[in-house]
């Protein structure tokens, strides 16, 4: 066919055309969708952090009230840096896993977490410290930021309560709190930035010896509910 070389160019180059159109809508796509999110953040924290001013790691650290509420990255950094490479980590009160690098348990959302669950199965606090062993957990990150954002019940049972609050005098000792610490949001009001705790589980040996004792839920026995 003699014009079958024309009518191949043409296609040619209206196929070209067409992806030269095509790229230029993911670009402009993709610029409306960074407009968006920059516009949706902290516009001078997101040019901070762009530019250098603010590191990756302090930024991770605090909360964005429009996205990333109450984050655990304090309390990741510190196991990353402080804790076997081997260990096991149970998160309390937040069912994400960001930033961790340690072997971790959480909790399906909305769901009795597995500390309760431990807690109301076993008879006292040495059995609970057995179920510990047995999973191979050593550390518990408490993200009380995140259990105040989300308004978290809990599903202790009377005999989980005496069990777990016995374990946590006895068999747990806190090695690192940052928070709580409050943040502006962009209408004017606060938010609770960031109040995340890890406590390292003794052994019988530890136990013994005099050690500092916290109560996990002493911020929830305020009038106001609130730290």
């Amino acid at each position: 066919v003699p014009a079958l070389p024309v009518f191949s160019l043409i296609a040619v180059l209206a196929l070209e055309e067409a992806r030269s159109v095509l790229r230029g809508l993911v670009f402009a796509a993709a610029i409306c969708l960074a407009a968006y999110v920059w516009r949706r953040g902290s516009a001078p924290v997101n040019l901070a952090v762009f530019t250098g001013q603010i590191t990756d790691a302090s930024f991770i650290e605090h909360a964005d009230g429009n996205y990333y509420i109450a984050p655990s990255a304090a309390a990741a950094r510190w196991l990353d840096v402080k804790s076997p490479k081997d260990a096991h980590v149970l998160v309390f009160g937040d069912a994400r896993g960001f930033h961790l690098t340690r072997d971790h348990l959480v909790s399906t959302p909305a769901q009795m977490t597995i500390l309760e669950r431990w807690s109301n199965s076993s008879s006292d606090a040495k059995a609970l410290r057995t179920r510990f062993a047995a999973e191979r957990v050593g550390y518990i990150l408490v993200n009380h930021g995140e259990i105040f954002h989300q308004r978290q019940s809990f599903s202790l049972t009377t005999a989980g309560k005496k069990t777990l609050d016995d374990f946590w005098a006895r068999y747990t000792r806190k090695v690192f709190q940052a928070g709580p610490n409050l943040a502006g949001r962009s209408d004017g009001g606060k938010i609770l930035d960031h109040w995340v705790v890890v406590y390292q589980i003794l052994s019988e040996e530890e136990a013994a010896k005099p050690h500092a004792s916290d109560d996990l839920f002493a911020a929830y026995k305020t009038s106001a509910g609130r730290p």
